[in-house]
């Protein structure tokens, strides 16, 4: 049955192999994993809060190595990619992961997700992450619309998205699997014709307010304004 709606990418499109992607200025870079980073891998995961929040734990390094040749096959197939984030004088130890936890070219989607390793925490590794590769997405790939989802028992995640250019649409209820149960998630998403700047707390509303989060304090035409 052929399609009425042009593609926004084409599945087929000439994309090339998985970039290194950098940005003058910034300190981190965004590199393919390699198997050489499958150790520091393993112990990234291992972290509590990460597996808390990615589902997920490695117990050894050929695990680890099986998980980079999974995500290496996501972006020849089109459907994913993820990067280990390096700082630019130290490429060889990892700092983080970015990914497109999912990509629809056809529609012009993916959804952003990441994490980051202990030690580089409260660094702005994440948000430089996150914003790096959303502007790569927007300018050289031509997505339309970028999404972050996130557990809303994990508030943290929230001015990660601010800072990197992406509004809040409200919550998705009873969305995702934890270990202690269903969470309800928050939805931030950042399109092509936004202009990527950070997103002032005072204009993020809520169609309903999460009881994990802090009580709002301004109630606007039946919205929540933080």
């Amino acid at each position: 049955m052929p399609p009425l709606v042009k593609p926004v990418v084409a599945r087929k499109a000439d994309l090339g192999d998985q970039p290194r992607i950098r940005e003058d200025q910034v300190d981190v870079v965004l590199r393919p994993w390699c198997h050489d980073d499958a150790r520091q891998l393993r112990d990234a995961l291992g972290d509590p809060e990460i597996q808390r929040w990615n589902l997920h734990r490695l117990s050894t390094v050929t695990e680890a190595r099986d998980w980079i040749d999974r995500w290496n096959g996501r972006w020849r197939k089109r459907s994913g990619a993820s990067w280990a984030v390096v700082a630019e004088k130290n490429p060889d130890i990892v700092l983080g992961q970015i990914a497109f936890r999912s990509l629809h070219l056809a529609d012009g989607l993916a959804e952003v997700s990441c994490w980051v390793a202990p030690n580089a925490r409260r660094r702005h590794v994440a948000t430089d992450a996150t914003r790096m590769l959303s502007d790569w997405a927007f300018t050289t790939l031509k997505l339309e619309r970028l999404e972050i989802v996130h557990s809303t028992q994990n508030p943290a995640s929230c001015p990660v998205a601010r800072r990197a250019g992406f509004r809040i649409e409200g919550v998705k209820r009873s969305l995702q699997r934890h270990a202690d149960g269903f969470h309800d998630m928050c939805l931030h998403s950042r399109i092509r014709s936004d202009d990527g700047e950070p997103i002032p707390p005072a204009k993020l509303r809520l169609v309903s307010w999460p009881p994990t989060l802090r009580k709002p304090r301004i109630r606007t035409g039946g919205l929540v304004r933080t």
